[in-house]
């Protein structure tokens, strides 16, 4: 689908089917592989996931709409893309969507358009992402004429650094436009902001990427298409460039290489500088190597262009395969140093050395952050979770705190309750069981129905979970279930909950089977959580024995994007019991000391409570006493009663022999 603008979109955004070597007669012209659906639209005022409420149409395309929505948890405005009924139903067109979901979610870059969270409502599936309130380049084009040259350096800046983190993230756009470009006021900055949006016939970047098919083969905007992606031939990051040379002489022009040329070379077009007599001669040789027939004689990296330029530099982009394994990269090279160490002490002695006490006391969290005025409620709870995320459990906390405040001040019940859950859930990892459940308490007289409900039962039944009262957290978990009305995302986190429940009434089978499911619903939406549904689906395999099965989860949940701290460290301490018990050691070791740093007081825990089993494994009993002891007495001590008696009793034993 093709969106002009934030609440400034064009009105005439109705794409129809169009000769992909056509000359187009705008700039804007719809995608050639458009087509045009049946009429469907979601009225002012209308509820989707108990969430969002339509306040009004932005644009319609191809293959859906987009409207302006009430975030009604958080009290924001964002945009909702909705996919057309009879576009989910054509598979063809249903994974065009699925694509563009999983490729923008990928970029994250203050020039590409944010996306939040996918969902579906009553058949209809949808995404929220950043609302935009401006207009687009070609709009701004068509009101004004082309730019000055100020505006101009600056907004190809923007536009540079947003197709590199796009390309660094391994993603090609190939539908880039001056009207998949929108212009927004930017509180933090003189000029605008440059956004681009619209990943909907984006491909994956790689060198080995599969020649384009039908219907996408030729899929673009006549005008702004290479050569090769006319023809149909297989597409790389040339095409972004060459496009971003259109663009170029578009904002400079005022009008397309196309609509100037007599004939299909884009190079035949009148020079720049002969309508632009004050620009520089690099302006006119950059478009013009952008424009070059051949992929080959274009820039082989867009960050080239603002070299030639004389612009800022644009940062070299990051290959976000590198952040997927980062942490498990970091955790594998701390280990091997921590365990040669601890080899070369042994090595000195003949008495291993007492190991560090489990978890010393948790510090009173600090004041945080000063918080900005005028910071609303539903920002601050974002803000939170978002460095509760990152393992920033002090500041999370002091702004869930502020959030909450400001929001009863306010009279906002939602978002009041909403920040009353995260911050439960962030008291419970932080070893403060009986805050928590003070807090979750809290949540639910604020607003015991809804969506918002549905979360704090589910982090409810978590904390019974972890106080050993295993039938409170089943019946917590079975209202929390029904609060769903059969929404997928919070119903696959009480699947997950529900796992977790069964693998301690040692029901491994029924624990695969949900954590299977949870996994299945998860995938490409909430990545997060996806993580957390694979690590306790490997669990479950790892109980059966089933240990092939069980690192092919962990493989694929290592694979995901994501930097919340504890699901990451969790999935790192299910991959150490899959390895020789030596080896184990060393990363419980680290992924102990991570937790801790990070304030994550019950997963420090659990560690150390693998750790002590390994040690028995490794024939260390006296080491592996002291640290059980020390995790019995920490574990009575704060209320996490489940892991008390697990610790105990001496915890599973797990057979690491290779299979």
């Amino acid at each position: 689908m093709r969106k002009e603008g934030g609440p400034s979109a064009s009105a005439d955004e109705h794409p129809s089917t169009l000769d992909a070597t056509a000359k187009p007669t705008r700039p804007d012209a719809p995608t050639a592989t458009a087509r045009v659906p049946s009429q469907h639209a979601l009225a002012p005022g209308e509820l989707l996931a108990g969430r969002y409420r339509v306040v009004r149409l932005i644009a319609r395309g191809g293959f859906g709409a987009v409207y302006e929505v009430d975030d009604c948890l958080l009290r924001e405005r964002v945009a909702l893309k909705a996919l057309l009924p009879d576009v989910a139903s054509n598979p063809q067109a249903f994974e065009r969507w699925r694509r563009e979901v999983q490729l923008a979610r990928k970029v994250t870059h203050r020039n590409i358009c944010r996306v939040f969270e996918v969902g579906v409502h009553d058949g209809t599936a949808f995404l929220t992402m950043e609302l935009l309130q401006g207009e687009t380049l070609h709009q701004r084009i068509q009101r004004a004429g082309p730019l000055d040259l100020p505006a101009a350096r600056a907004l190809t800046e923007q536009l540079v650094a947003g197709l590199a983190a796009a390309h660094g993230a391994g993603v090609i756009h190939r539908d880039f436009k001056s009207a998949n470009i929108i212009l927004v006021e930017d509180p933090a900055r003189p000029e605008l902001r440059a956004v681009i949006t619209d990943f909907g016939i984006a491909l994956p970047f790689s060198d080995d990427a599969p020649r384009a098919t039908a219907p996408d083969a030729c899929a673009g905007t006549p005008g702004f298409m290479a050569p090769e992606q006319v023809a149909g031939r297989k597409t790389g990051a040339a095409v972004d460039i060459y496009a971003l040379g259109v663009v170029l002489y578009h904002l400079l022009t005022g009008h397309l290489p196309s609509e100037a040329s007599a004939g299909p070379d884009a190079r035949d077009a009148p020079w720049v500088r002969a309508q632009r007599p004050d620009l520089d001669l690099a302006w006119e040789r950059v478009i013009r190597r952008c424009l070059e027939p051949d992929p080959a004689q274009r820039f082989a990296r867009v960050e080239e262009v603002s070299r030639a330029l004389g612009l800022r530099p644009t940062a070299p982009p990051r290959r976000r395969r590198a952040a997927r394994i980062a942490v498990a990269a970091a955790l594998a090279l701390t280990a091997a140093g921590l365990w040669a160490g601890r080899l070369a002490t042994r090595s000195r002695s003949t008495a291993p050395p007492p190991l560090q006490s489990a978890i010393d006391a948790r510090a009173r969290p600090s004041p945080g952050p000063s918080l900005a005025p005028p910071s609303d409620p539903g920002s601050l709870v974002r803000n939170g979770l978002d460095l509760f995320f990152r393992g920033n459990v002090a500041p999370a906390r002091h702004m869930l705190s502020e959030g909450q405040r400001q929001a009863r001040a306010a009279g906002d019940r939602e978002t009041e309750a909403f920040a009353l859950a995260v911050a439960a859930y962030v008291a419970k990892e932080a070893g403060e069981i009986r805050e928590a459940s003070t807090l979750f308490e809290q949540s639910w007289r604020t607003l015991p129905e809804g969506a918002v409900a549905a979360g704090t039962l589910t982090f409810w039944a978590e904390l019974r979970l972890a106080s050993d009262d295993l039938a409170g957290a089943r019946g917590l978990a079975k209202q929390a279930l029904a609060l769903t009305e059969g929404h997928s995302v919070p119903t696959a986190l009480v699947w997950m909950v529900q796992a977790e429940i069964a693998l301690e009434e040692r029901k491994p089978r029924e624990a695969e089977t949900h954590a299977r499911s949870a996994a299945e619903a998860l995938t490409g939406l909430l990545l997060h959580h996806e993580v957390q549904s694979r690590t306790i689906l490997a669990r479950a395999l790892l109980a059966q024995g089933k240990r092939d099965e069980a690192r092919k989860q962990v493989k694929q949940a290592r694979a995901r994007p994501g930097e919340m701290v504890s699901f990451r460290l969790r999935l790192e301490m299910v991959a150490a019991q899959l390895e020789p018990p030596a080896t184990a050691r060393a990363q419980l070791e680290v992924i102990a000391a991570s937790a801790r740093s990070a304030g994550l007081f019950e997963l420090a825990l659990e560690a150390r409570r693998a750790l002590a089993d390994t040690l028995d494994q490794i024939g260390d009993r006296e080491t592996a006493r002291t640290v059980r002891a020390q995790v019995v007495k920490d574990a009575r001590t704060a209320g996490y009663d489940l892991l008390a008696r697990k610790a105990s009793a001496g915890g599973p034993r797990l057979d690491r022999s290779a299979p």
